[in-house]
């Protein structure tokens, strides 16, 4: 029944998208030239349409159809619409350009491009919610039967049971207390009682959708022969195939060798060629639109600003680390007076004599940062990332805190998710620090396209209502 649900939202998804894109089509036409599409007889614009169905099916089929619906990778459904949609218009536009015979309106491509952008934005929404709300009423909720064996199968357990809406477990079986539980009576723990147990679920109300198991390799054996009773009575096996602190990361990464599973123990989800190439074209877009229209007026009148305030130049250049802990020149507009070079290394405080008023105000307002734009545009920075710390802050938190480089599996970025959860300004206390860490380490294995631009909007919030931390 449960995989009937997800075939329904599967089939209406690509239902929705194929009127999506046929009704785009006819739309961009009618737009363009005022009138419906006569297909009365073959034509360009006939031929263009069946193509541009062919594309979108091979597109889509690739990209966004294969990602399973569930309530925690809504980002990642983004993702995937976006890679299936940039695909899409490539193969699109080579068509356009190799069919030299063929004249089309631009225009006309431009209508269509924005019709089925806004489309299937609205429609992956449509289907997320849909889902959202049979899973919170139950429609999606699996029977499993629990297998324990392991250190932390009360974390593991915990977890699952904090998604009561779509696991009901039917059963335990703890490989220490050999006796398995259920519901209505007990079980002997050994592999007849297992098979009892399930066959005695199986004729009940309470059918296993999935068996899970907490692994532990001591045990090989007699896991091996319960993964062998599940399978003969038709039962899916998962495992979670560890007996490591849950707390060393919040996500893992599996890659195969042939049929052996190798576990990498962070989630390096900025590794995948495709988000790279989507995180870096969006760098390069958002940083040209910055630094070709609001930044050389900012520049003159700030630069002004600055030189009126203090002697000494507009732009503040200072060494950081950045991706895999490469030194790079990071730019900022300069805030405080010329001091002894041994003076810049101190961090600023709320009242630091060193910086002068309208210095205050530029960091108040997160204006100072503005000149990193020139760092995104040469691959040294990212929009969004961990901010970037002072080569000799770097070195000594990462004497006291543990993981504190994993912040350079990523590049630096002008705001981050630390930054909007209120751990910027002064690190002094190790234990702000330590919270800006975890929340930068966070942000690295869960990161998404959409989390980035909802980190810029609350980061915009922040400079139009104030940031007690910003100084």
């Amino acid at each position: 029944m449960i995989a009937k649900r997800y075939n329904f939202l599967l089939y209406l998804r690509v239902l929705l998208d194929l009127i999506t894109i046929n009704f785009g089509f006819i739309l961009a036409y009618y737009f363009r030239f005022k009138v419906l599409p006569d297909y009365s007889t073959s034509n360009q614009y006939f031929s263009l349409h069946i193509l541009v169905n062919l594309i979108w099916v091979l597109s889509f089929g690739l990209f966004v159809y294969k990602t399973k619906f569930t309530l925690d990778l809504l980002g990642t459904r983004l993702r995937d619409l976006t890679i299936g949609i940039i695909t899409f218009a490539f193969f699109y536009f080579t068509f356009i350009v190799f069919m030299r015979r063929y004249e089309y309106s631009r225009a006309f491509h431009i209508y269509f491009i924005i019709s089925i952008l806004i489309g299937s934005i609205i429609n992956n929404f449509m289907i997320w919610l849909i889902f959202a709300y049979l899973a919170r009423i139950g429609k999606f909720k699996k029977n499993i039967f629990l297998i324990q064996n392991g250190k932390y199968s009360d974390y593991y357990l915990a977890k699952i049971k904090e998604k009561s809406y779509l696991y009901n477990i039917v059963g335990y079986f703890d490989l220490e207390e050999k006796e398995i539980i259920l519901s209505k009576r007990k079980y002997p723990g050994d592999i007849n009682g297992f098979e009892k147990a399930i066959l005695s679920l199986e004729e009940s109300d309470q059918k296993i959708d999935e068996i899970i198991i907490i692994y532990r390799s001591d045990k090989e054996d007699i896991i091996n022969e319960l993964v062998k009773v599940s399978e003969n009575n038709c039962i899916f096996v998962k495992f979670i195939p560890f007996d490591f602190s849950p707390t060393i990361t919040r996500r893992i990464q599996i890659e195969f060798i042939d049929s052996m599973p190798i576990i990498g123990f962070r989630n390096e989800v900025l590794s995948y060629l495709h988000n790279k190439i989507l995180k870096r074209i969006f760098d390069i877009v958002f940083s040209l639109a910055i630094l070709f229209t609001v930044f050389p007026i900012l520049y003159i009148v700030i630069g002004i600003g600055i030189k009126l305030s203090s002697r000494g130049p507009i732009l503040f250049k200072q060494y950081r680390k950045g991706y895999r802990g490469e030194a790079f020149v990071c730019y900022k507009f300069r805030t405080m007076k010329l001091t002894d070079k041994s003076m810049e290394r101190i961090q600023a405080k709320r009242d630091d004599p060193r910086k002068f008023k309208f210095g205050d105000f530029l960091r108040r307002t997160n204006l100072d940062e503005l000149p990193q734009f020139i760092n995104v545009l040469r691959g040294e920075m990212s929009v969004v990332g961990p901010r970037p710390h002072m080569i000799e802050h770097d070195e000594m938190y990462s004497r006291i805190i543990d993981n504190y480089n994993v912040r350079y599996f990523a590049k630096p970025g002008l705001t981050g998710w630390a930054q909007v959860n209120g751990y910027r300004g002064s690190t002094e206390d190790p234990e702000l620090m330590r919270k800006r860490v975890e929340h930068d380490i966070w942000y690295l294995e869960n990161w998404t396209f959409s989390l980035d631009i909802k980190i810029i909007l609350l980061t915009l919030l922040k400079m139009i209502r104030g940031d007690p931390n910003a100084y």
